[in-house]
């Protein structure tokens, strides 16, 4: 047997040997990366289904997971960022005038559709700008709800720390001035006394 013959021989060996093992490895390397584009997907798959509730505890969830998932990926951590420092405002918005609140919402509208974009390009989705910001729907009635809630804790919280008061309307009670009351029941105690049915 030739030198050459051997080193063959050596290296079908060897590949019985290994290749089960780099398959597995290869595997299992693969199964990591469809993993972490399935967790990505599942972000920006929320993120799009509630863009229009950016207040529900699903949104808010999902965007704090960028962080962990999107590590690396530079355009969607600048985007993020950017985003995340719009919306830590250090001060109650119910202090700006109606036009910088106007404009506040508008600049994280802008800042929300670059994160979209960013997290959809990185994920070879292929979605447009102008549908990202405009394509999402939600009914008018959904809008009245959120209003009604706030107003509704706005209330009680009001009310409880003493800044609002609460109205009080009695209904029945004693009789008025110029209203003769009622005779009393029947058996009932009177200015002389319990009456006697067989007086």
């Amino acid at each position: 047997m030739t030198d050459a013959e051997v080193l063959i021989a050596a290296l079908t060996v060897l590949a019985i040997l290994v290749g089960p093992f780099l398959g597995v490895f290869a595997q299992k390397l693969l199964d990591d990366l469809r993993s972490k584009k399935n967790r990505r997907k599942d972000i920006f798959q929320v993120l799009m289904a509630t863009r229009q509730a950016r207040v529900s505890p699903e949104h808010v969830h999902a965007l704090n997971r960028i962080d962990i998932e999107f590590r690396g990926v530079g355009d969607v951590e600048k985007a993020w960022h950017e985003y995340r420092d719009h919306l830590n405002y250090p001060g109650p918005l119910q202090n700006l005038n109606q036009a910088d609140q106007a404009a506040w919402h508008a600049k994280g509208n802008e800042l929300f559709t670059n994160l979209l974009f960013a997290m959809s390009t990185s994920l070879g989705l292929g979605f447009e700008r102008q549908h990202l910001s405009s394509s999402a729907y939600r009914p008018q009635a959904y809008f009245w709800e959120d209003e009604f809630q706030q107003g509704l804790r706005w209330a009680v919280v009001q009310l409880l720390t003493g800044k609002l008061a609460l109205p009080i309307r009695v209904v029945g009670g004693a009789p008025q001035a110029d209203q003769p009351a009622g005779p009393p029941p029947t058996g009932a105690a009177g200015p002389e006394g319990p009456s006697d049915p067989g007086t």
